[in-house]
């Protein structure tokens, strides 16, 4: 089995982009749908992003969306050479992976880049990503 086996694919919709559209002030041009949380993304983001997941009160379908998006925009923040591994918002971030990784599982395991392990072929954030599947309890 591979590890990526583990974690169930959610699916979101149109409404829950909506949601946060308007809590965030994201563009919602109807060409977007398909790939919103990833066309939103952006590095500066990040922490408005992450005060909005901390306050909120969301769905299931909601948080995994929000974090979606929160990670591809820590994703772009490291690729900007940020110094997005050394802000609390980070260690916040992972801190919720690891607490909600069955929610959370099938998003890390995307960033993991589980399919290879040349660095320059690697999602930036890929190495926290392993990290949090390394250290999860095994499945019996």
């Amino acid at each position: 089995m591979d590890i990526d086996d583990e974690f169930v694919e959610r699916h979101t919709t149109a409404a829950d982009n909506q949601v946060f559209a308007a809590r965030f002030g994201l563009p919602t041009d109807e060409w977007m749908v398909q790939e919103w949380e990833w066309i939103v993304s952006e590095p500066e983001l990040v922490e408005p992003l992450v005060e909005g997941y901390r306050k909120g009160t969301f769905t299931d379908s909601q948080k995994y969306l929000l974090m979606k998006i929160i990670i591809d925009s820590c994703n772009l923040a490291a690729r900007a050479c940020s110094q997005i591994f050394q802000t609390e918002p980070w260690r916040q971030v992972l801190a919720w992976l690891r607490a909600d990784l069955p929610l959370h599982g099938y998003t890390v395991c995307c960033f993991a880049s589980l399919d290879t392990d040349e660095p320059d072929e690697m999602w930036d954030i890929a190495p926290a990503m392993r990290g949090i599947l390394a250290s999860r309890p095994l499945r019996q």
